[in-house]
């Protein structure tokens, strides 16, 4: 029952699109896998056969269906190598699957991690690119900075054009 005395549907749904905003969504990573929890008016269904959605929200559930405690007001954006990309008041952080901050929320854009990397955008517009554990591997110093594929990152300075690096082990 909710708060209006009306039973109601809880279910779980795949992701509303398929592109790298729904990554962590078809496979279980650290746990952990990403799901759409969808919670439909039971009343409105079973006698108007009308389908009203009470909350869409994004959330991660364990293996035994128990949900990650994602911080108040946060919304989960992307969860991927282990790590929780939120976003508050338009403010973008990230979260590990233990429930520590890797980079606090005071950034502008983020991008899910790929191959372990991940970008963020400062609010002045500069692009850096950390790993899982917070460390910065490229400076925040460009344009702009493409996702790990095929073991490269590709990126743009104002003063040096583009440069595409090559990712090694340490």
């Amino acid at each position: 029952k909710t708060d209006y005395e009306r039973y109601v549907i809880e279910s779980w749904r795949l992701p509303a699109s398929y592109g790298l905003e729904s990554i962590g969504s078809l496979y279980f990573d650290h746990g952990y896998v990403r799901v759409r929890k969808q919670i439909i008016d039971n009343w409105a269904y079973m006698t108007y056969d009308n389908i009203r959605v009470i909350s869409d929200t994004e959330v991660l559930v364990d293996t035994n269906g128990r949900e990650f405690p994602i911080p108040s007001g946060y919304v989960l954006k992307g969860y991927s190598c282990g790590m929780l990309l939120l976003e508050k008041d338009g403010f973008f952080g990230f979260m590990d699957y233990t429930g520590h901050w890797v980079a606090e929320p005071v950034y502008a854009a983020a991008t899910p991690f790929v191959n372990n990397l991940a970008t963020l955008t400062t609010p002045d517009g500069r692009v850096g690119m950390i790993d899982t554990e917070g460390n910065i591997v490229l400076a925040f110093a460009y344009r702009s900075i493409s996702q790990a594929s095929s073991g490269l990152v590709a990126s743009y300075h104002d003063d040096h054009g583009w440069q595409v690096y090559k990712i090694m082990a340490r």
